[in-house]
């Protein structure tokens, strides 16, 4: 089986430590996705807190326009404030998300 996130290693990098509550259907979800990477990596250690991280490493990586901004901001002299940059939505991002709060404390390890 292929799955698109890709097998990880520990991440090189300050933790920061986070609270989050889902919808049940994403948390559902998340907990099948956990199922999937056991099977496609024959790794039982992954838990859905280890894959979150992952998941969420993967698609900052991923995205383009964060990106080009990151890189933006370490020119010199790069100006600080924000630029409005559109994109054309891929297929798959009218999935609205389910009703129901997400919930995220941020805090310091």
């Amino acid at each position: 089986m292929a799955i698109k996130l890709r097998h990880f290693t520990d991440l090189q990098h300050k933790d920061g430590k986070y609270t989050v509550t889902l919808p049940g259907p994403i948390n559902a979800e998340l907990g099948q996705y956990v199922e999937a990477y056991h099977e496609a990596y024959n790794d039982n250690g992954a838990t859905s807190e280890n894959l979150i991280a992952a998941i969420i490493n993967q698609f900052l990586a991923g995205d383009t326009a964060f990106q080009a901004w990151k890189k933006d901001r370490e020119k010199p002299g790069a100006s600080r404030a924000p630029r409005a940059r559109t994109r054309t939505p891929a297929v798959g991002d009218s999935a609205p998300l389910p009703p129901g709060p997400i919930t995220v404390e941020t805090g310091n390890n």
